[in-house]
């Protein structure tokens, strides 16, 4: 999961949103570069604790115009952080394209950039998906939202 351009107006520093999760029984993993570590609900968590071993010493997401691996010309890069829909709908677009995947409403702190992401959706043509990279989510209980966290 990459940003596909950058907005140049920064982030609210804090908010909430949405974020699609791998789940596995009864816990929550990161969908994309996660580590395998389950991440608590009902508590504030920083986006390095989860990241996979190989980008545990990197602070960027290089991004280039033939992908992620280097190839072609860097088009820019940003800090890395927890990617956050900003819209339920496109949420849930992305949570299609993977198995045992659920879409949870967050609280985010500590945003520091925001941007477009494309997503090949199911569902619809291209989407161009508003995105906020934040360094900390905190997973909102299902039960403390109304409607079982299904609110938009």
């Amino acid at each position: 999961m990459c940003l596909d351009t950058i907005t140049p107006r920064k982030p609210k520093e804090s908010g909430t949103g949405w974020k699609v999760f791998e789940k596995r029984k009864t816990k929550l993993f990161s969908d994309v570069f996660g580590e395998g570590v389950p991440i608590p609900e009902n508590k504030w968590v920083h986006e390095d604790k989860y990241r996979e071993q190989y980008f545990k010493h990197k602070k960027f997401i290089c991004v280039y115009d033939e992908g992620l691996a280097g190839e072609g010309v860097k088009i820019f890069e940003y800090p890395f952080g927890w990617h956050v829909f900003k819209h339920k709908k496109d949420a849930e677009e992305w949570a299609l394209m993977g198995d045992n995947m659920e879409v949870r409403k967050i609280k985010y702190r500590r945003a520091c950039v925001q941007g477009k992401q494309e997503l090949a959706s199911v569902k619809r043509d291209k989407i161009m998906s508003s995105i906020v990279v934040a360094k900390e989510i905190f997973i909102i209980p299902k039960k403390e939202t109304k409607g079982g966290n299904d609110e938009s």
